[in-house]
């Protein structure tokens, strides 16, 4: 019986730890060398499979394409991983094929195609929904974007760290002669691509 089974699992003591450093396990840090005694969750990178899904999940980009978004979606993952994976020869003289996260993922991220079209503000992407929110204070459009990206609203010490930043973006467009409301859309898009490049959208925990 799978499905009991899985509840067997998700509901044990063990597949429900957190992933947070706490006093009572603070040694157990594979990465530093320290023995594995499973007493918490270990973060880890998402698979590029993962981080894309994730990242159309938390955009919507694409939404609203018409019958064929299907297709669209299948194309675009596809591309979207061959440029993640490369073929590693092996001591029997085949080809695997590989994920490395790293450097790949942090170019794709900042500049690829997929996410400029996220944080773009286009019809169909979640960003464009919000900005368009004129009922929205910028204030709630920043925790429904957080909200998105990471699954929680923003702490009330990031709120205010990332309010004055949008505030300080919004004062030197508005000096180079873009609109209030075209500055403050812009900042938004930065925080919204900040979001999104975070260590806590990319990482599993």
């Amino acid at each position: 019986d799978v499905k009991r089974l899985v509840r067997w699992i998700t509901s044990s003591e063990a597949y429900q730890l957190t992933s947070r450093v706490q006093e009572t396990n603070q040694v157990d840090d594979p990465e530093s060398g320290d023995p594995a005694y499973f007493s918490r969750m270990y973060v880890k990178p998402l698979s590029a499979e993962q981080l894309f899904d994730s990242l159309m999940e938390a955009t919507q980009v694409g939404r609203g394409a018409g019958p064929s978004l299907s297709e669209a979606v299948d194309a675009r993952r596809r591309e979207w991983l061959q440029q993640f994976f490369k073929a590693v020869d092996t001591e029997e003289n085949s080809e695997l094929t590989t994920f490395d996260g790293s450097l790949p993922q942090a170019l794709m991220m900042m500049n690829g195609d997929l996410v400029q079209q996220a944080v773009s503000g286009a019809p169909g992407t979640y960003l464009g929904e919000v900005l368009l929110d004129s009922g929205s204070q910028t204030d709630e459009k920043i925790r429904r974007l957080s909200l998105a990206a990471l699954t929680r609203y923003p702490t009330v010490e990031e709120l205010e760290k990332i309010r004055t930043l949008v505030r300080q973006n919004v004062r030197t467009r508005t000096r180079r002669g873009i609109a209030p409301s075209a500055a403050t859309n812009e900042a938004l898009r930065d925080v919204f691509w900040a979001y999104l490049n975070s260590s806590e959208f990319a990482v599993n925990h």
